[in-house]
C-alpha cells in the first residue's frame, strides 16, 4: 500500500503539469490593421489612430497612418475600440 502512494502522487503531478500547460500558451496580446477613410471612401494619410479600451479605462499610443491611409497598433486588450483624427 506505501509503495502506491508514490506513484499515485507523481500521476497526479504529471496530471497538473500536462493540463495547465495550454493555460500558459495563451495570447494575451493582438494586432489591429487598417485603414482610415472619408465619407466619399478616400483614404486618409497622416491621420492619428488610438484604441482606446473602455472596460479597461486605457489608451494605445498614437498610431499615424501612411501615404494610403493604413495604420498598424499592436494592443494588450480585446476589446478596443478605434478613434482616429
Amino acid at each position: 500500500m506505501r509503495r502506491r502512494m508514490p506513484l499515485v502522487g507523481s500521476a497526479l503531478i504529471l496530471a497538473l503539469i500536462v493540463v495547465s500547460s495550454p493555460v500558459a500558451a495563451q495570447i494575451t496580446t493582438g494586432t489591429v490593421t487598417g485603414t482610415v477613410k472619408d465619407a466619399q471612401g478616400g483614404v486618409i494619410p497622416g491621420a492619428t489612430v488610438v484604441l482606446v479600451s473602455e472596460t479597461r479605462g486605457t489608451k494605445s499610443a498614437p498610431a499615424v497612418t501612411n501615404e494610403t491611409g493604413t495604420s498598424s497598433s499592436t494592443t494588450q486588450s480585446v476589446s478596443m475600440n478605434i478613434l482616429s483624427s
